[in-house]
């Protein structure tokens, strides 16, 4: 589940929501204290390298495929892998009316 701004629908409709790769951050463990609304567990599933320092790590979080996109540094300092779990970390407010759709 995400807590996304006001959508026009109806409850319980489906709703499709696109997020970017770079206003996903990733933890080890849920955060305690922490401005972010969304938490959302998953496991990686993939870590693939982008230009320059940045890397995509790709998340199974449901049956949905969550892509946070974060610097090498991070990555091995977290020490990301496929089949470790991990926890993406998304901003309400991240999701803005553009990112919503009807699925």
């Amino acid at each position: 589940r995400l807590l996304v701004p006001v959508v026009d629908s109806l409850p319980g409709e489906r709703v499709r929501v696109r997020l970017r790769a770079r206003d996903v951050a990733l933890a080890l463990a849920p955060p305690p204290d922490t401005s972010f609304l969304n938490v959302l567990e998953g496991t990686v599933t993939a870590v693939s390298p982008r230009k320059g320092a940045l890397v995509d790590v790709s998340l199974a979080v449901g049956g949905a495929v969550v892509i946070s996109r974060i610097s090498q540094q991070s990555c091995d300092r977290l020490a990301l892998a496929p089949g470790k779990r991990a926890f993406a970390l998304v901003k309400a407010v991240a999701l803005d009316r553009h990112a919503i759709g009807f699925a």
